[in-house]
């Protein structure tokens, strides 16, 4: 400096005496916990929403000429010097030096904390608009089946269906679907603890019934065209296959029960900043929005269920290509394939969303906003299974000629079912037997 140089003159010798010529000064270490930030980087909660007191005090450092400032002025003071005199001199200090400590301070604070509503979301919005088109899609292909309208060209869709899918199986089908599209409503709105454990029964059940009837009764008919090649009669216990289809399903219940029991989902809220502007006095506002998701302490669940729905649709591939040769009047394995081959496209899609939301860390992206894209993603999926499974039988030409064919449909008493003959020759010397069906 100029004014220690042995020529400076009175006009060069200015400022506070603290610092002047021969006058070193140090940082003054901090001694702070060690395992602080190991407690920081392993916080669960959002960066958004944490306190910047750690960055603040990794920034900040004072010097040996500092503290000599605040002794100085706390042993001047003389009024109370065990306590109040060294936070008066301390607070002063700070005061006066306002400015060399705002420039430690992040520039992201102070934060001003704005919770936005869910439901003006865009993607929340197409979640909820989804989830409710998959419903009243699934509720209009029931209310056809039912047998409420009359027109003559729902009568034979109806016919068709009740001669080709047995009417116990579709029923539990569109149930399958409903509870998956409910699941999918569930995932789209407002997360609350019951809703997050109601969703998880719903899709796990839900898609359970929308595979394991079909894969059953297909089975059943795989079965019956191997003995119609041996020239045998066979009689189907259609009880059996509805209850073998409800036992199946009954273990997606059990697997969501144990969920339930030892990890229920929760609601867990997040922050995300949206806006930064600045105030009157230049300080940076922060905007944050919260957002909520339902979530488990543990992805075994998740990566669980996944596998479950991998087994169903590996084994409806099996029985797809199988089927391919049977009677076209039972040969469902086309609609088999495209809805075996379309649904494992959509888990693969929320596979992919669990691996990213799993990995996510400080980011726009929020598991919130890949919620709602799950749930799009259920719902697109039940409507694309609606479309594929009950297409052919809304097709007029498909109808009239399942309706006018022949002698292509066997009934055998109360056992039997339409649809699971597929016109078997005469019995020969070998007399009857009768096949049990299984899983």
């Amino acid at each position: 400096l100029k004014r220690c140089d042995d020529a400076a003159t009175e006009f060069d010798i200015y400022g506070d005496k603290v610092g002047t010529c021969g006058s070193t000064s140090a940082g003054v270490l901090k001694v702070v916990v060690g395992n602080l930030q190991e407690n920081i980087k392993q916080n669960k909660n959002s960066k958004t929403a944490m306190s910047p007191a750690h960055d603040f005090l990794t920034d900040f450092q004072l010097s040996s000429l500092n503290i000599d400032v605040i002794f100085q002025a706390w042993l001047s003071r003389r009024i109370d010097k065990d306590n109040f005199d060294l936070r008066f001199a301390t607070c002063e200090w700070m005061a006066n030096n306002l400015e060399y400590i705002a420039n430690h301070i992040p520039p992201s604070h102070p934060r001003e904390f704005v919770e936005t509503p869910f439901h003006i979301s865009p993607i929340t919005i197409s979640a909820l608009v989804m989830s409710t088109l998959a419903i009243t899609v699934t509720a209009v292909t029931a209310f056809l089946l039912s047998g409420i309208p009359t027109c003559q060209s729902i009568s034979a869709m109806r016919l068709s269906v009740r001669k080709n899918s047995q009417i116990e199986f579709v029923n539990m089908l569109l149930t399958g679907i409903f509870f998956v599209t409910l699941g999918a409503l569930l995932l789209a709105m407002a997360p609350s603890k019951g809703a997050c454990i109601a969703s998880a029964w719903l899709l796990n059940v839900g898609y359970t019934l929308v595979l394991v009837p079909t894969l059953v009764r297909v089975s059943a008919i795989i079965k019956v065209i191997k003995a119609g090649k041996k020239f045998r009669r066979v009689t189907v216990d259609k009880k059996k296959l509805v209850m073998t289809s409800i036992g199946i399903s009954a273990f997606a219940a059990l697997f969501c029960l144990l969920w339930t029991v030892f990890d229920p989902m929760i609601v867990q809220e997040e922050a995300s900043i949206d806006v930064e502007t600045r105030n009157d006095l230049g300080e940076t506002v922060t905007s944050v929005s919260y957002a909520s998701h339902c979530e488990s302490s543990s992805d075994v669940w998740y990566w669980a269920r996944s596998v479950w729905q991998c087994l169903l649709l590996g084994s409806g591939s099996a029985l797809a290509f199988q089927l391919r040769s049977a009677p076209k009047i039972v040969n469902d394995s086309r609609e088999l394939a495209l809805m075996i081959y379309s649904s494992f496209m959509f888990l693969i899609l929320r596979s992919g969303l669990q691996v990213v939301s799993s990995s996510l860390t400080e980011t726009s992206l929020t598991k919130s906003t890949l919620q709602k894209a799950q749930s799009i993603f259920w719902s697109i999926d039940s409507i694309v299974n609606v479309c594929i499974y009950f297409s052919k039988f809304f097709r007029k030409d498909e109808t009239d000629k399942q309706q006018n064919r022949p002698g292509n449909v066997g009934y055998n008493n109360d056992q039997a079912e339409p649809g699971l003959h597929p016109n078997p020759p005469p019995p020969v010397e070998r007399g009857e037997e009768k096949v049990e069906e299984s899983e």
